[in-house]
Order: structure tokens, then sequence, then C-alpha cells
């Protein structure tokens, strides 16, 4: 787990305070451990709102929402993995070539009938070059975006994902979440960020799907996080998404992370298919 807060320089002042986790296990564990800020604005989202409104949060109970963030979620497995199963392992590999040699595994029988010098069949491997996206997704939406909206957007991340490493792509992922506005200064986000994968692993899709699709990961376990973060702020308006608050978030972005970090925001997301993705990340 890392703490750090960043105030971006170039265009504007704007203040993110940023708790970076490595994994899933640790942002659970830290979250149970914690108590709740003497500041924090009151959230009903309480064991009985989460069963009450269980069609907003996308769970019945917090047991439930945690359960599916420490085991995996595979309700949607099925229908990713159906789309998983044309990506290359890591998204690399090595392309074979053939050639004549001296040496080899089989004899091209009429030159070896002419007694040239190169008359078998010998292989080459040649590595292919991959190139890295760096990709963070922000699952917030506004609170009147319907539960089945979060799941439709974060599918179509991941399917841009695996038709990007089906083509030699390396893609490393961070699932983010930012509250912005809400209080004063308003100049400044909370942002909860879990690592989810990096560029040399294969794609974990019951691993990955809970934070990067399920609106509990944002509506429970991220309420969760915001109330408790030692460097987070209590806001009125919690949830609502950067891109509300911030002009050009994607620039926003890169001066925080980095300048090699693509940058997708759920509220700009809805509506947005899989190729519209996926032709961004190929800058296209």
């Amino acid at each position: 787990m890392k703490q750090q807060i960043i105030k971006t320089k170039k265009s504007r002042d704007y203040t993110l305070n940023v708790e970076i986790f490595n994994s899933a296990a640790e942002l659970e564990r830290v979250n149970k451990s914690r108590k709740l800020r003497p500041d924090t604005y009151c959230y009903d989202t309480s064991e009985s709102d989460v069963e009450c409104r269980s069609d907003w949060y996308g769970v019945s109970s917090k047991e439930e929402a945690y359960k599916l963030l420490h085991d995996g979620w595979s309700e949607k497995l099925h229908e990713m993995r159906t789309l998983a199963n044309k990506v290359k392992t890591n998204g690399s590999g090595k392309r074979i070539t053939f050639q004549n040699n001296v040496t080899g595994f089989a004899p091209v029988v009429p030159l070896a009938i002419m007694n040239l010098p190169n008359s078998m069949i010998d292989t080459r491997m040649k590595p292919i070059k991959s190139k890295v996206v760096r990709i963070i997704y922000n699952i917030g939406c506004n609170a009147c975006t319907s539960s089945d909206t979060i799941l439709k957007n974060g599918m179509n991340v991941i399917e841009a994902v695996i038709n990007l490493e089906n083509s030699g792509y390396r893609c490393e992922i961070l699932a983010m979440q930012a509250y912005a506005g809400g209080c004063s200064p308003y100049n400044s986000a909370d942002v909860l960020m879990l690592k989810i994968k990096d560029a040399n692993q294969p794609m974990d899709l019951k691993r990955v799907m809970f934070p990067l699709i399920h609106p509990a990961m944002f509506r429970v376990v991220g309420f969760d996080w915001q109330d408790t973060c030692p460097i987070g702020k209590s806001r009125s308006a919690k949830g609502r998404p950067l891109s509300r608050e911030v002009s050009n978030v994607d620039e926003l972005i890169k001066e925080a992370f980095g300048e090699d970090y693509y940058y997708f925001d759920g509220q700009q997301m809805c509506g947005k298919s899989a190729s519209h993705i996926e032709n961004i990340l190929k800058g296209a």
C-alpha cells in the first residue's frame, strides 16, 4: 500500500489524495481494519441500505461485495472467457521462420539429390516486439447511472484489452475510483488505485472482473475506503465523477501519473463500444 498526495502543476491547481493498493486482498484488509474518519459525512451505506437498494449496489449485502472482491466474480465469466480464448499468453511470443541451411530437421530432396550444401530445412525464432499499453480505468459514474450501465462499461474495457493483446500488445491495468468535489476547497479529489494487471501477466478474468466491472466495487468497497482513508476528505457529493469537476480530465491524469497512461472515465464511457476504446488505445 502506498499513500501519496499529488499536486498537478502544468495547467491547473488541483490535488489528488492517492492511495495505491497492490492487490484486492490488501484493499480488503485495510478497509476492514480502519475506522470512520471523524469528519466523515454520513451516507447510509449500512447493511440494511445495501440490501434495500441491491439494484443500485449490485449486491444484496456488504458481505457479498467483499466476498466477490476476495474470491473473484464469476457471473459474467463465461461470456468474457469466450473472448479471452483468443488471447495469446502475455500478448507476445516468437515467430517461427523457415530457411535452407547445411543442418536442419528435414532434407529438401531435390537439393540433396544435387548434392547442394543448403539442402536441409532449418528453423529460426524471430522475437516479436510488443507495444506496452498502460491503462487507468475509473469505474465511477453519477448516482443516476444504473448497475447495468456500469457493468457494460467495464465489459467493453475488458473486451478492448482482450482484442489488443490478441493483436500482440501487452496491457498494464490500474483500476481507479476518484471521489471529487463536495467539500472546500473544491480543487481536490480522493483517489483509490488498485493494480489489476502487469504488462507481462496474462489476463486473469476472474480476478480482474469485479474491480473493473462490478458497481459494488465503487458503491460498497469504494465508499468504505473513502469514508476511512486518512488522507481523504469528507465529501457531501460522495462518488461524483472526476470528469464532472475537471475539464480535460485526461490531461490531469497524465500530469499526475505520466504521459504514457491512457485514461478512461466511467461516466464518459457510457454508450461507447469496445472497438471505440480499442481504437483509442491503438492511437487510431
